[in-house]
């Protein structure tokens, strides 16, 4: 994941920590979709972008729980 984010982007662990979470359980595809947002100073692109990724309950909430993270 460090190898995809700009240098020059700061982010605190809890950011990290849900970027690693959203990576391991949405895969490198989406992943890479999310870091262009991130990258690009995208935040809210971002989030909307991991709430139309799985309609099933419980991965939804996963994706609400990462997003609160990332934001905390």
């Amino acid at each position: 994941m460090n190898d995809q984010l700009d240098r020059n982007l700061f982010l605190s662990q809890n950011q990290f920590d849900a970027l690693c979470s959203f990576g391991y359980n949405g895969g490198p595809e989406r992943f890479n979709h999310i870091v262009g947002f991130i990258n690009d100073g995208h935040y809210t692109a971002a989030f909307k972008y991991m709430k139309t990724i799985e309609d099933r309950p419980l991965v939804k909430m996963r994706r609400y729980m990462e997003i609160n993270l990332f934001n905390s």
